[in-house]
């Protein structure tokens, strides 16, 4: 799984959502689908937006840390946060969630488990 799926994880632990797996795989789709629309460089990802299953089987997001050009404190970080609340830069179209559900419901195949055939005991002479 990418980092964003463990950044969810995080946050779910910590926020203690009570997401399971499958939201979180939601979540990290949705998402996935956002980023690639906002002129990703990558021209493979920019055609899956439209596609969050193929965009999620395909792709994952690999982040690294690096320095800040500019020193922020915690008060300018939360000012920050607050301001990104109440004005979103990501935007994930319903029609993504759509599909995202639509392919999530459908179930995989499962194969009937096999059974060793029993042993008979055999009696010693």
């Amino acid at each position: 799984m990418g980092e964003i799926f463990h950044a969810l994880e995080v946050l779910n632990r910590s926020m203690k959502l009570g997401l399971n797996g499958k939201q979180l795989l939601r979540a990290e789709m949705g998402f996935k689908s956002a980023l690639a629309m906002q002129g990703n460089p990558d021209p493979g990802a920019r055609q899956l937006a439209g596609d969050p299953v193929a965009l999620a089987e395909q792709y994952e997001l690999v982040a690294t840390l690096k320095p800040r050009a500019q020193k922020l404190s915690l008060n300018e970080l939360s000012s920050l946060a607050g301001k990104a609340i109440t004005t979103p830069r990501t935007k994930v179209a319903a029609s993504t969630f759509t599909k995202i559900d639509k392919a999530m419901a459908v179930k995989a195949p499962t194969k009937a488990p096999t059974r060793a055939p029993a042993k008979t005991p055999t009696k010693g002479t």
